[in-house]
């Protein structure tokens, strides 16, 4: 109807739309997930959009995996990893939930994860400091999309997911840890010298700021990483044992528990985007106890499930070639 195109039209200024045609918005390993998160970054950037702080960051972690990826490959050595490739399969995959949250954004349609849906609307309104805007993206993509994406590569991969190759990986995905510890300097100064982070720079006056930032910062990363190793093996469990009721109250919980603590993240009762960074004029729109579906400013979630979540609730087929290939349910509504 006119209405409800006038509602989309008007959704849609205020958001800074960019070039995304040439885009790929579903990479397939580490190396092109690095060339589409700086192409989205440098666009964003361009036209000033805060979106475009958590792909900044997220761009030096997925640089540090291709530059591992690489070496591994030329000098026959992993820095300590078993299985290199497979990390970079997976953060290709890992960066596709990003993008593809990120391009339903920019096209203003619905997004179905709560923490995706907060980081994003936020993140347009320019409303909160840069630090908090980079942390709810990293919320969701840890806490929200990691754990899909983990059971989705056992899932694809279950002929060969034997305990000693859930072994390897385990062992691999642990000692990420490491190489995201080296990224939190990195991060810092992105905050301070290419957004202005008042609350960053507040952070690195202390004595002993610096230092105290990247041991809170791994600190919170390696209790979620930790929390999400164990709900992706629930949801291989529950898949393994047929539990497709099991599957979902899983991914329900995967919402809730990462959607809180995005409220948690950007309340204002925590702290002040217009005091450290944020030159929105909006308020966060809600409180802690208000339902992620009802926050305002956010197309309604009618539109499908991504393909991650669609896999999670309706793994029926699944089809390899050369590279995996996933099938898409575009009619499956949340949660059924």
């Amino acid at each position: 109807t006119l209405q409800v195109q006038q509602q989309q039209t008007l959704f849609q200024r205020r958001h800074c739309i960019i070039k995304t045609n040439d885009i790929n918005w579903r990479p397939e390993d580490a190396p092109s997930a690095l060339n589409s998160l700086v192409g989205a970054t440098d666009r964003l950037r361009n036209v000033r959009d805060d979106r475009a702080i958590f792909l900044d960051i997220y761009i030096v972690v997925t640089a540090k995996v291709v530059r591992l990826v690489q070496v591994s490959m030329k000098a026959q050595t992993s820095d300590g990893f078993l299985d290199p490739v497979w990390l970079s399969e997976l953060t290709g995959r890992f960066a596709e939930e990003a993008l593809v949250a990120l391009l339903g954004s920019l096209e203003g349609r619905a997004i179905a994860p709560a923490p995706w849906r907060l980081a994003n609307h936020l993140a347009v309104q320019h409303a909160l400091a840069p630090a908090q805007a980079a942390l709810l993206g990293i919320n969701a993509h840890i806490n929200y999309d990691l754990p899909l994406v983990l059971y989705e590569f056992l899932v694809l991969d279950e002929y060969y997911t034997t305990a000693e190759q859930i072994a390897k990986y385990k062992h691999d995905y642990f000692r990420v840890n490491r190489l995201l510890r080296t990224c939190v300097q990195p991060i810092v100064d992105i905050l301070i010298e290419g957004y202005n982070c008042g609350l960053t720079k507040f952070c690195t006056r202390l004595p002993g700021g610096r230092k105290l930032i990247e041991i809170v910062a791994m600190e919170i990363i390696k209790q979620w990483r930790r929390h999400v190793w164990w709900e992706s093996m629930r949801l291989l469990k529950a898949h393994q044992s047929g539990h497709r009721s099991r599957i979902r109250k899983i991914v329900r919980r995967l919402d809730k528990r990462s959607g809180f603590l995005a409220q948690c993240i950007a309340s204002p009762q925590l702290i002040s985007g217009r005091w450290f960074g944020g030159v929105g004029t909006c308020r966060t729109p809600h409180l802690f106890g208000t339902k992620p579906q009802v926050w305002p400013g956010v197309v309604p979630g009618s539109a499908s499930i991504r393909s991650i979540t669609d896999l999670v609730l309706a793994s029926d087929v699944i089809s390899r070639q050369d590279n995996v290939e996933y099938v898409k349910y575009d009619n499956i509504k949340n949660g059924t």
